[in-house]
């Protein structure tokens, strides 16, 4: 089934994007409501999102679509670390954008192979809020 046509979990934007087509995100992250409303913002920001809560489920979104712009994905997360499952993801597709949600800063070996590939990061700090969705929305303008 196409996950960007089946009828959940996908938020789809609530807003006119004109005349370029949406921007597809996979977003993958752990706790239902932090995700639930990470979604919801991103729609509303013109999105079209697929949110998973899993790296699994997430990689089968990555096999079956044929186009997908970024992937937002917490670093640490069941059955999978987060950039095993972002290196996956960027060899199903080739130009797409990375942002790893980190619950604290990164080591710096990992914060080494983020710089070396061009993907973002951001350090998840208490609830996501308003801000932490902003610093979100601000890693994928490379996307508008």
């Amino acid at each position: 089934m196409n996950p960007w046509t089946a009828p959940r979990p996908i938020f789809k934007p609530r807003r006119e994007t004109g005349t370029q087509p949406q921007k597809r995100v996979l977003l993958v992250i752990r706790n239902a409501s932090e995700r639930r409303l990470i979604a919801q913002e991103l729609a509303r920001a013109g999105y079209m999102v697929v949110a998973k809560d899993n790296c699994h489920d997430a990689l089968d979104v990555c096999r079956e679509s044929a186009v997908l712009d970024a992937v937002v994905t917490e670093t640490t997360l069941p059955q999978m670390w987060g950039l095993e499952l972002a290196r996956s993801a960027s060899q199903c597709h080739s130009k797409l954008v990375i942002v790893c949600v980190c619950s604290g800063e990164p080591k710096p070996s990992v914060k080494h192979e983020l710089a070396e590939k061009g993907w973002q990061w951001m350090e998840k700090r208490g609830p996501f809020c308003a801000t932490v969705i902003q610093q979100l929305q601000a890693g994928l303008t490379t996307l508008v």
